[in-house]
């Protein structure tokens, strides 16, 4: 219920407990988002939904999420490829507040159960699907419509990578660009979805409060993650990644 979620939210306080499994949680998604280039929404999330609600974990992690893609996108920031990106944005504006609309109706075990269903669904499609490179022409629609597929999810569950990833990750381009390009949507994810979920009371002072405290970890995981993977190839840990997040999507629906 919207006022229960209100309740629970404004309720959470400097619990420390909470503060050092944010550390540990946005520690573990900082590397991975690093390391692969996505994935970090998809790891926090999950990990915070299984000790709290779905609403206080997707606050934290927006927030976090924020300074963890800008941080990231800033190094890669020479290698965009800007013609993909517009309409992918276009597509997310237009979903976003819709998510986070049914994040504040949902009750939270619905919204912990359509949220282990979609991870264990996109990990299972980027599981079974070959590594095919997609060349030609970009075009609009197609574009749009993952824009709103990621909008929608991300704007519900902060975790708006998987639809972004399919897309992006499946053109003909150098790594550093597919990385790059992918944290322009994220960043615009993250600042946008931040905007809107402040606007209807999800992000308190306590959230931000107990942000401050994670910055350090995201900024080291992350920056150890950008370095190893310089020195080795990430193509195979992509696999065995996403083997990860369905077991994550299994325990949300479990619990």
């Amino acid at each position: 219920m919207p006022g229960q979620n209100a309740r629970m939210l404004g309720e959470l306080t400097m619990d420390w407990w909470f503060v050092a499994s944010a550390i540990g949680a946005m520690g573990i998604a900082s590397f991975v988002q690093g390391f692969t280039g996505f994935g970090g929404g998809i790891v926090a999330v999950s990990l915070l939904s299984l000790l709290y609600t779905v609403l206080e974990a997707t606050a934290l992690t927006n927030v976090c999420a924020v300074a963890l893609t800008c941080g990231i996108l800033w190094q890669l920031r020479r290698h965009v490829a800007w013609r993909m990106v517009w309409p992918l944005l276009a597509g997310q504006a237009c979903t976003i507040p819709l998510g986070v609309w049914f994040l504040s109706s949902a009750d939270d075990g619905l919204a912990r159960r359509v949220m282990g269903l979609l991870v264990i669904g996109f990990a299972a499609l980027s599981l079974l699907a070959r590594n095919r490179r997609l060349g030609g022409p970009l075009r609009p629609a197609p574009a749009v419509g993952v824009g709103a597929t990621s909008g929608l999810m991300n704007g519900a569950f902060c975790m708006g990578g998987p639809p972004l990833i399919a897309y992006i990750y499946s053109r003909d381009m150098a790594r550093d660009a597919l990385k790059a390009t992918i944290q322009v949507c994220f960043v615009f994810n993250s600042v946008y979805r931040l905007a809107v979920a402040g606007g209807v009371g999800h992000i308190t002072v306590p959230t931000l409060v107990s942000a401050a405290f994670v910055l350090p970890a995201i900024f080291i995981a992350s920056g150890a993650g950008m370095a190893l993977s310089r020195r080795v190839r990430t193509e195979p840990f992509r696999r065995m990644a996403w083997v990860v997040f369905a077991v994550l999507g299994a325990l949300l629906c479990i619990r």
